[in-house]
């Protein structure tokens, strides 16, 4: 289902979600499919989301990491995700965005990451990513 970004936003702000989006530059892949969120104060500012997610603080833009020199809050379809495989924060292009499913940042995503996510390798995580 196609949603808006302040739709995906709200729904990020207290859940998990699998997402399938364009790519801004792509290059093997056009879309790209990401588990994410923005769930602060229920999965990524605890101890779990530290130590588990490898969370860090959103950063403070603009910044030249992965050449990101633009203010991207400042576009409209824009918005800032915590990438749960790559353990990053990623901009993602909502335009496109495709919301797959959701799951609620409680014990549940616990209880899913430790059954499903955890036993994943990285060849799969990166199939996950580009199918």
């Amino acid at each position: 289902m196609y949603v808006s970004k302040g739709t995906l936003q709200d729904i990020l702000d207290k859940n998990v979600c699998e997402i399938k989006f364009l790519l801004k530059r792509p290059k093997s892949i056009r879309y790209r499919r990401m588990l994410c969120t923005r769930a602060m104060k229920d999965l990524l500012d605890t101890p779990n989301g530290y130590k588990s997610l490898k969370f860090k603080k959103p950063p403070a833009f603009p910044t030249k990491r992965f050449g990101m020199t633009y203010n991207w809050p400042s576009y409209p379809n824009l918005l800032m995700v915590w990438d749960i495989f790559r353990c990053d924060w990623r901009v993602i292009n909502v335009q496109n965005c495709n919301l797959i499913w959701t799951i609620p940042a409680d014990n549940k995503f616990w209880e899913y990451f430790n059954n499903a996510l955890l036993k994943m390798t990285p060849e799969q995580k990166l199939s996950f990513m580009a199918s």
